[in-house]
Formats: structure tokens, sequence, C-alpha cells
């Protein structure tokens, strides 16, 4: 799997032999690449590996910049079950 997204990218699939090949191809096409090794964070999208080979993403700068702009405090308490996505959220 590639994603490209302007100019920052990930290449990511379940067989590290063919990533390395894929890779060695772009090197020979000339094209400049930068490996940063495992991946934490793309795009502001930070992604942990769980032991059980689930990836958990969370997105911590844009949920600040939206309870910031909801005027709701950042330290609010969160709460394990996700709210209902047809509501509109307010302060009170």
């Amino acid at each position: 799997m590639y994603v490209l997204y302007t100019d920052d990218s990930i290449l990511a699939g379940p067989d590290l032999d063919e990533i390395e090949q894929a890779i060695a191809d772009i090197k020979a096409a000339k094209l400049d690449i930068t490996i940063e090794g495992d991946i934490q964070d793309f795009l502001g999208v930070n992604i942990d590996r769980k032991p059980d080979g689930s990836i958990h993403m969370t997105q911590p700068h844009l949920i600040d910049q939206i309870l910031s702009e909801l005027k709701i405090p950042i330290n609010t308490n969160p709460k394990s079950t996700p709210a209902s996505s047809s509501k509109l959220i307010s302060r009170h």
C-alpha cells in the first residue's frame, strides 16, 4: 500500500522484502526518497501498533483545536462510549 499526500507518503505492506524492493525501484527511478523507519506519526495522525496486531490512530492536535474553538476545556474527562454522531455538541 502506498499513501501519498503532497510530498509526504507511507509505504506499507505485510512483506518486508516487497517493501524493500519497492524502495529500490523508487531509487532506481532516480526519485528522492527519505526512509524514516516505523511510522508513528503521519500528517498529525498518531499511529500506535498494539500487541494484538491492531492499530490505534488519534489526532490529538485536531482534537485540541476543536475543543479550543468550542471553548471546551482541554482537560475535560473523556468518555469511553462515543457520542451520537447526529447530535450537535455545545459547551453545556
